[in-house]
């Protein structure tokens, strides 16, 4: 029996297609896991990128909130700072205003004074004159009545 199957005549042209099956089968094989193998790669390079893109947003949404909190705080900042401003310009106002009915009133006042100046002037003059009336009085050696005599006392000559 082993001898007939021994005898038997292989089929060359199943031979070679068996062959030739197994080698493509085997290339197939080999090329789809290498295939394979680089699409694992290249999925798991993906997942990196993206977790690492993912932490990124993460980290830039994080850096906006903190952002936006900083912006928040300056906008207040400047709301306040507006507010003094337009406070500190109200009282610059009135401290400018106040400060014209000063130099008016020191004006008024300057020539109020001007003006009391001249009549106490104006009263020193007088007062010379009527002493030097009253000196000529006194001093005359003529005959005076008791009025005179009580003037040069009461004006002390």
């Amino acid at each position: 029996m082993k001898e007939q199957l021994l005898k038997r005549k292989l089929n060359p042209f199943l031979l070679i297609t068996t062959v030739l099956v197994l080698a493509i089968l085997a290339g197939v094989s080999v090329w789809s896991q290498t295939t394979i193998s680089e699409k694992v790669n290249k999925s798991q390079s993906l997942q990196e990128q993206l977790e690492n893109k993912t932490q990124r947003v993460a980290n830039l949404q994080s850096e906006n909130q903190n952002l936006s909190k900083k912006l928040t705080s300056v906008e207040t900042e400047l709301q306040n700072q507006k507010l003094i401003n337009r406070e500190n310009e109200e009282e610059l106002n009135n401290l400018r205003s106040e400060n014209d009915n000063l130099e008016n009133r020191i004006s008024s006042i300057e020539e109020s004074y001007q003006e009391l100046n001249n009549s106490v002037e104006e009263l020193k003059a007088t007062k010379d004159s009527l002493n030097f009336s009253i000196e000529v009085i006194c001093d005359s050696n003529s005959t005076l009545t008791d009025i005179a005599e009580t003037q040069c006392e009461y004006w002390g000559h």
